[in-house]
């Protein structure tokens, strides 16, 4: 029987529709990942405050697909949904797509909201249930309004936007429209429609503060070969000091209007693997010719310039310290006799972050005790329950500072005083996740290294000892804390390129232990000894708890590295030095 009165009610409406099942995703209509649950018919309906994951529900059942980050909290929270945990080497909609492709019959409707759904998803979708006799109607954001009203329940702040000086951005919107000018040249393009949020900040040199934990505001835009027209969605204003020549800004409901051709045809650009059903529907509406390409924004977007680069790693530098300051008052606080929750030690991050002069977080803090160190996204820190001195503490944090670029970064610590003493599987855990962050953190490889075979790399320590962990090794960061390229994972084929930053975060998780990550940025530079060869060039130092580091398991150059890893943080130097090498005396 459901306790779910909301997943009831959503029933019922399927029901009465005269359909069998409606397809729910954790998106929005911007693709945002994070959603916040005063937005999230998702988290509305489920309980499910994650994230990413994607919900199916029938007349007769309900289905919440996540990954393995998000088991063990689907399962706490979801408990009138059925979990199902997609693979590491597959994507959650990969699940329900062969969920739908096994349980749905010949006959069946499906309801879908069409904002939610980018074209190569639909198609899918839709080849499956052609293949199966399975209607497919556009109308679940129409049932769900109807028990839903996020506009209710929304408390955010009125939308500012501002723009990023030059000596951070390193490159004007003038700039850019130019470099995408000659894209648009190439593929004989009047213009392309760029959906995605930090693809529109990243081309305007422009932040916002609309949605948590990112720096982003709300539009649709077109890039053009010599202006940019912006949709803004209504009731949001640029500043008249934001406002130029080579920008037109209009309500993003009529922007794909304004586009409508007048005498000669209109081509546009699109990619199919972020622009919605639904763009595509209003395109075709207004008789625009299409053209299926790949964003050319985003690899520009992930090669990050000098000032970029100089910019991030000091705000890398400032949330480093917020970490190490934070496990410092802890630590204090035990020698005091003051235990803390996890409750008080996510105050105390957020506390910390906001004195550093971070406006905003960059996700929600990851304060996760013991046990629940294996929920590998932890998102619900006990305010009651006291941490026992001696247990692992996983904290996983990320803020924005003045420029709008994303900061992340994880440490596993001992929670207690600083002579408590770790135990030995912690150590050894501990020690495992080390050697394997060392591997991603030291890497050299030849240029056209894939994300799939770095993330090999860092998972070898792990694999020889039979064990493994069930989330990709590194994302990209940048005006999003998930930004791609790059990804680092079992099934990137996305080449590594110069200029790149993203994370390498191995870990290990056990439901009767807890967890261990460690989480540290880079970026990828030029070999300065090898023309053929790309080096990793770490950028957060914030010092790893020597308590858990076993020195036993430790060989010679691992012990070099983390000589050269201490030695870092206190170099005041812009940019840090390279890792040493391996040295041969035969070469």
């Amino acid at each position: 029987m459901d306790t779910n009165l909301e997943l009831k009610a959503l029933k019922k409406l399927i029901k009465n529709s005269g359909a069998h099942a409606l397809l729910l995703r954790s998106t929005d209509s911007y693709f945002n990942e994070y959603v916040p649950e005063y937005l999230s018919p998702r988290a509305f309906i489920t309980k499910f405050n994650g994230s990413v994951g994607d919900a199916l529900i029938t007349i007769d059942d309900a289905h919440l697909f996540v990954d393995g980050r998000y088991e063990l909290q689907a399962q706490k929270q979801a408990l009138d949904f059925t979990t199902q945990i997609t693979q590491n080497n597959l994507s959650i909609e990969s699940s329900w797509l062969n969920f739908l492709n096994e349980n749905l019959k010949s006959g069946q409707t499906l309801l879908y909201d069409p904002a939610t759904l980018d074209l190569t998803l639909y198609e899918k979708l839709s080849l499956i249930c052609d293949r199966l006799g399975i209607k497919l109607e556009p109308n679940a954001a129409l049932l769900i309004s109807q028990i839903f009203k996020p506009a209710e329940l929304s408390h955010k702040e009125p939308c500012k936007i501002w723009s990023v000086p030059l000596e951070i951005t390193g490159i004007s919107t003038q700039e850019k429209i130019q470099q995408i000018g000659v894209f648009l040249k190439e593929q004989k393009l009047d213009c392309f429609l760029v959906v995605k949020l930090d693809d529109i900040a990243w081309l305007l040199n422009m932040r916002g503060n609309a949605f948590v934990f990112q720096r982003t505001f709300p539009a649709l835009a077109c890039v053009m070969r010599d202006k940019i027209i912006l949709g803004l969605k209504s009731g949001i204003e640029l500043a008249p000091e934001l406002k130029n020549s080579h920008l037109e800004v209009v309500e993003e409901s009529v922007l794909i209007q304004k586009l409508s051709p007048k005498k000669s045809a209109l081509i546009i650009g699109i990619d199919e693997n972020e622009t919605s059903k639904a763009h595509e529907l209003a395109l075709r509406a207004q008789d625009i010719a299409i053209k299926r390409v790949i964003n050319p924004i985003a690899l520009l977007k992930a090669i990050k310039n000098e000032q970029e680069l100089l910019h991030m790693r000091g705000a890398f530098k400032k949330a480093d310290h917020v970490i190490y300051k934070a496990q410092n008052l802890i630590e204090q606080s035990y020698e005091e006799g003051k235990s803390l929750s996890e409750g008080e030690i996510d105050d105390l991050i957020k506390k910390l972050f906001a004195e550093s002069h971070a406006p905003e977080l960059s996700f929600r803090p990851i304060c996760a005790s013991g046990k629940n160190g294996a929920i590998i996204h932890y998102g619900t820190p006990d305010r009651e329950k006291r941490i026992e001195p001696g247990s692992l503490f996983l904290l996983d944090t990320g803020a924005y500072y003045q420029g709008g670029y994303a900061t992340d970064l994880t440490r596993t610590f001992l929670v207690g005083k600083k002579s408590t003493h770790a135990e030995k599987w912690q150590k050894e855990m501990f020690t495992l996740v080390l050697k394997s962050s060392i591997k991603g953190l030291s890497a050299r490889f030849r240029r056209g290294l894939l994300g799939q075979q770095l993330d090999a790399m860092v998972r070898a320590p792990l694999w020889q000892a039979g064990l493994d962990y069930a989330h990709g090794t590194g994302h990209g960061v940048g005006i999003n804390v998930h930004e791609f390229p790059p990804r680092i994972g079992p099934t990137s084929t996305s080449p590594l390129r110069e200029g790149q930053v993203f994370s390498i975060e191995p870990g290990l998780y056990f439901n009767n232990l807890g967890g261990v990550r460690i989480e540290n940025l880079v970026c990828v530079v030029a070999d300065p000894e090898h023309e053929k060869f790309l080096r990793i060039l770490p950028l957060t130092f914030s010092p790893l708890d020597q308590r858990l580091i076993e020195t036993s398991m430790l060989d010679n150059y691992e012990e070099k590295f983390l000589k050269y890893y201490r030695d870092q943080w206190h170099n005041l130097s812009p940019m840090p030095d390279l890792p040493p090498m391996p040295e041969f005396s035969w070469l």
